[in-house]
């Protein structure tokens, strides 16, 4: 305590009080009002959640179970989302700019909507170019499946009940999408894939969409592609019957090449029918191939074993001869020793006898 014995302590008895006083009120602290303008105050979106309005859901029911089980739910039911095309947002922002265009109040805001149509159209043509080759390229590799321009993104594996309102109408929509879809490309047995459908009839409507320009010379080649093969077909038809005519007589060597490529040509269907069958046979030739090469190792294998087992047959026949001859003089000399043992018993035997007449 006496290091603290000099410092000032509370004086209770004085009559100073120190008080702080109370904070005046601000004027910038009053009830101030802003104006809000809709045109212009505006809410801080995400860019992501923004792409997500646009985005299109798609519902995979193929392992769904729609039996009636009272309370318990639809199960097995997956819910893709396709994001938005470049197509579908092209096709969206031209719906936008018209309706803007129908809003137009000024000279400068016309220039400016003419402006943005033409570049949209400018990308729009852009894409049908990029289009049709992709569509080119996928139509040769149809057989694999690549549908490498939508992948949908597969989200969560949802369960809903039967009075959801929104799988409802999710479903609803993409019935009313594949029904649109089965009504313009037509149902019954399509053999061709669904992208050389909409190949045939993006090329269709590009001839009806087409200029006149176009659409002119387009039938203008049809027509001397006609003409030229009605020319073809009569000279084929004028060919065959002086052909038919000429059996019995020698023919040049060129009409008898004629004639084969003829033959050849009538051959050309059954041989583009199965050309699908040709590399499954020459898969199985070469499987062939291979089991004939293992099958030639094996039998050479099994040669070289039949050698040796007949080499270990000759070997074995050998030894039972030897293992026969020693059998016979084993045998040939226990006969031998028992006849000496009996001459040798007699022997004794008479040897004892002498000893006892000695005795």
């Amino acid at each position: 305590m006496s290091d603290y014995s000099g410092l000032p302590d509370i004086d209770n008895a004085s009559a100073v009080i120190y008080e702080t006083p109370d904070p005046a009120p601000l004027a910038a602290s009053s009830n101030i009002s802003f104006d809000t303008d809709p045109a212009i105050d505006h809410r801080a979106f995400d860019k992501s959640q923004a792409q997500q309005v646009f985005e299109t859901s798609v519902v995979d029911a193929s392992d769904a179970d729609f039996v009636e089980r009272g309370h318990r739910p639809y199960s097995h039911l997956r819910v893709s989302t396709v994001p938005e095309t470049l197509n579908a947002r092209i096709a969206r922002l031209k719906r936008e700019v018209e309706e803007v265009s129908r809003l137009k109040e000024t000279q400068q805001q016309a220039a400016e909507i003419d402006n943005l149509r033409n570049v949209l159209d400018s990308f729009s043509t852009k894409n049908d170019k990029t289009k049709n080759q992709f569509y080119s390229d996928l139509g040769s590799q149809s057989s694999e499946g690549d549908r490498s321009q939508m992948k949908p993104t597969l989200a969560t594996t949802t369960s809903f009940t039967p009075g959801t309102d929104l799988y409802t109408s999710r479903l609803i929509e993409a019935d009313q999408r594949i029904a649109q879809l089965e009504r313009i490309i037509g149902t019954g047995k399509v053999e061709s894939p669904l992208v050389l459908s909409l190949q045939e009839c993006q090329q269709k409507l590009m001839l009806l969409t087409g200029s006149q320009k176009g659409l002119g010379a387009a039938t203008s080649a049809i027509q001397q592609v006609t003409a030229s093969l009605e020319q073809l077909r009569t000279v084929h038809q004028q060919l065959s019957q002086s052909m038919a005519y000429a059996k019995d007589i020698d023919l040049p060597p060129q009409l008898v090449e004629v004639r084969k490529v003829d033959q050849l040509y009538e051959k050309l269907p059954a041989l583009e029918s199965q050309a699908s069958l040709v590399p499954l046979i020459l898969s199985r030739i070469k499987s062939l191939q291979a089991i004939h090469a293992d099958a030639r190792d094996a039998i050479d294998a099994i040669r070289d074993i039949d050698n040796t087992v007949q080499t270990l047959k000759t070997g074995m026949s050998e030894w039972m001869e030897t293992l026969k001859s020693i059998e016979t003089k084993i045998q040939d000399h226990i006969n031998l020793s028992k006849k000496n043992q009996e001459q040798v018993e007699a022997w004794v035997k008479n040897v004892e006898s002498r000893i006892a007449n000695l005795e």
